[in-house]
């Protein structure tokens, strides 16, 4: 006598391998350079370039849809404009003439860095740390910072949600909607303040 599975059991196992093939391939496919992905590029107005890691400064046009992975920078021309959505979904307008690295020591450290520029970040609900030429910039979840970076040093504006700053002294300064912050570089580097 021969005995045979019920035809929901069969279908059980047979979705459950399905599942597992799935997610052997998930992994692979993401397990690469691909699976490092931190940003992507959701909208170029004009001149906008990309680098990637391990070819700093060899600029190529960037596109939408662009990964963008540690290491990657984007800038954007005198006239261009740029929206970056992070893998958390916050977002990161970056005004003409700005520069931004994402970091490849990013889970140790600020998740990325704005070099040059102004950059408008708004935190969906993870918040993180952007470094600057003269300290760490600690975005609060659910929040929006406007930071300009220049030869001069940094200035920051919190929009909304709150933020700190720490300088390479480790003073923090708390920053609420509406406050504003300037460091000049040379200020920073020579007595510490905020």
């Amino acid at each position: 006598e021969v005995m045979t599975a019920p035809r929901g059991w069969m279908r059980m196992v047979a979705l459950a391998l399905t599942l597992v093939a799935a997610g052997a391939v998930a992994f692979v496919l993401t397990s690469g350079p691909a699976g490092n992905v931190v940003a992507r590029v959701a909208r170029i107005e004009g001149d906008v370039q990309r680098d990637e890691r391990g070819h700093e400064n060899q600029w190529h046009v960037a596109g939408v849809g662009d990964e963008l992975v540690f290491g990657d920078a984007v800038r954007t021309g005198d006239k261009a404009k740029a929206t970056v959505v992070l893998a958390d979904g916050s977002s990161l307008d970056l005004e003409p003439g700005t520069l931004v690295r994402f970091l490849e020591d990013a889970q140790e450290a600020p998740r990325f860095r704005v070099d040059t520029g102004l950059a408008l970040f708004e935190s969906t609900g993870t918040g993180l740390s952007i470094a600057t030429s003269t300290g760490v910039v600690h975005v609060d979840p659910r929040t929006r910072v406007r930071i300009a970076q220049d030869d001069a040093g940094l200035r920051m504006e919190v929009t909304f949600g709150r933020s700190s700053f720490l300088n390479a002294d480790q003073a923090a300064r708390a920053l609420m909607p509406g406050d504003e912050l300037s460091v000049q570089i040379n200020q920073a580097a020579a007595d510490g303040s905020v």
